[in-house]
């Protein structure tokens, strides 16, 4: 049978001792927290001791051993604490057994709680332990205290703080596990889709992408030798990725600036609008072609969309007079690229869309890709750096040029390009060394034509299910470029003085 007189006994028992814990650990963070004294502090605890002593001797009637308690606890511990604090590794001890009323429950009342006592005593030497750690050791320096320090106070201050750090970091962790996850998941569906790339190329089209170089302008209306000449402009520059170096030249025909303001070279991560100056000290009397010079690397990215549909299906709607994009009101068959100095054409082969592909079990010669690279603007390409051609899982290249090429892991390319790249959908191919020194040995690349040629490896994966297979053909390139402006200003003679 249930003994619901010891049950109860035994809760009230624990209510009791769990009170007295929590209004010594309380009297731990206020009063004995570095020995300072405060009357109001003194006189709250001594009444929360008495109310404990009241309490416990209507409950035990042993008032000897509750009075010795109360005067303890009250009275003596706090005050050699107060004396000892600057000796804080002996007040700090007193401190770890200064609960003299749990003490005296556990040792005279052990019957009314017979597990209580193994975790109090666990409690405490833990606490004791853990004081003896350095990282302890130092934040009790950090609070004030005298080291070395032994106290439970700082002992559970730098667990829970520990502990609430530590659940912060799980949790930013956990965030951030959760934000990588659901973005790669994004990237992979717009990668599978075609939607990653063109979209960044879709945005970075509509853009002023590059560095701009307003007119160069003089500071005065006549320049005079011997005396200081300074002429200025504003360069704007905006990127979308890899942060642009700039680096700037200021020449009076082979003359270089004594100064350029604010410095030659810039770092753009994405907009910059900067006043330039360019000081020459000493010109000779003569006439000038003053020019400031941007030369920076930019990558330009392209697609082209191409509507495949099987040669067979494209006969028979050609014959009946249908038009097969007639599906497809805001068809797109141009070429797209990013706004900036070289413009990218591409084409797939035929100039009316959709493109014809033969069903085969083998390979089959597919489309021609033709790549167009051109200087868009009034400045100087001066040299390629690399040229990657994507094509759609089951096109595959078998030589541009004459040349053979063998396919690219994206995980080679540089590390920008492999965020575009996924081998699951899509192949890529570098353009080969030798078409690339071709045309670098131009000193002003005006443009550019390369042919590859495809192959068909896999009518399925690169058709799918539908009648009309819409892919896209990328296009990557990254290049040195130099944008100028000039003009032609006389240096006078100074005008003689009598």
């Amino acid at each position: 049978m249930v003994d619901t007189e010891k049950i109860q006994s035994t809760a009230l028992g624990i209510g009791i001792i769990l009170i007295v814990g929590a209004v010594h650990l309380f009297d731990v963070f206020t009063r004995y927290y570095k020995g300072a004294i405060n009357l109001y502090t003194w006189a709250l605890f001594f009444a929360l001791y008495a109310v404990i002593a009241y309490r416990l001797q209507q409950k035990y009637h042993d008032w000897k051993p509750i009075l010795v308690c109360f005067i303890l606890s009250a009275l003596v511990m706090p005050l050699l604490y107060s004396l000892l604090a600057q000796y804080s590794a002996i007040a700090g001890i007193i401190m770890v057994f200064n609960p003299v009323w749990i003490i005296y429950l556990l040792f005279f009342h052990s019957e009314e709680y017979p597990w209580i006592s193994t975790i109090y005593l666990l409690f405490w030497i833990m606490l004791l332990t853990f004081s003896f750690m350095p990282q302890i050791q130092e934040y009790a320096g950090q609070q004030g205290y005298t080291i070395p320090t032994i106290s439970p106070a700082i002992t559970i201050r730098y667990l829970v703080r520990a502990t609430v750090d530590a659940a912060y970091h799980v949790w930013d962790t956990l965030v951030g596990i959760k934000e990588t996850v659901e973005k790669e998941v994004e990237r992979s569906i717009k990668i599978a889709s075609g939607d990653y790339y063109t979209g960044q190329v879709d945005e970075g089209a509509k853009k002023m992408l590059g560095v701009f170089i307003e007119p160069l302008k003089a500071a005065h209306p006549t320049f005079y030798e011997g005396e200081p000449a300074t002429v200025y402009s504003t360069l704007k520059a905006e990127t979308m990725e890899d942060p642009l170096d700039i680096k700037l030249t200021c020449t009076a025909d082979k003359i270089t600036a004594d100064q350029v303001i604010p410095k030659k070279e810039f770092k753009v991560y994405t907009t910059e609008e900067q006043a330039i100056d360019c000081i020459f000290k000493d010109l000779k009397a003569k006439s000038y072609v003053f020019k400031l010079a941007a030369n920076f690397e930019f990558t330009t990215r392209a697609y082209k969309r191409v509507y495949l549909i099987e040669k067979d299906r494209l006969r028979e709607y050609r014959r009946e007079g249908i038009d097969p994009l007639a599906d497809f009101p805001q068809k797109q068959t141009k070429t797209i690229y990013t706004a900036g100095p070289v413009m990218i054409g591409v084409g797939a082969g035929v100039e009316t869309q959709p493109v014809g592909i033969a069903y085969t079990t083998v390979s089959e010669q597919g489309p021609t890709i033709g790549v167009t690279i051109d200087n868009a603007w009034i400045g100087e390409l001066k040299k390629i750096e690399y040229l990657i051609l994507l094509t759609p899982k089951g096109m595959e290249i078998d030589n541009i040029n004459g040349i053979e090429v063998e396919a690219t892991p994206c995980e080679e390319l540089d590390e920008k390009d492999a965020e575009f790249c996924d081998d699951g959908v899509e192949t890529a191919y570098l353009l080969p060394k030798k078409l690339l020194d071709q045309v670098n040995k131009e000193k002003d690349i005006v443009g550019f034509t390369f042919r590859a040629f495809t192959k068909i490896t896999d009518f399925d994966d690169l058709m799918g299910e539908d009648p009309v297979s819409i892919r896209n053909i990328k296009v990557t390139t990254r290049y040195d470029y130099s944008y100028s402006t000039q003009r032609s200003i006389t240096v006078e003679k100074q005008e003689a003085t009598t």
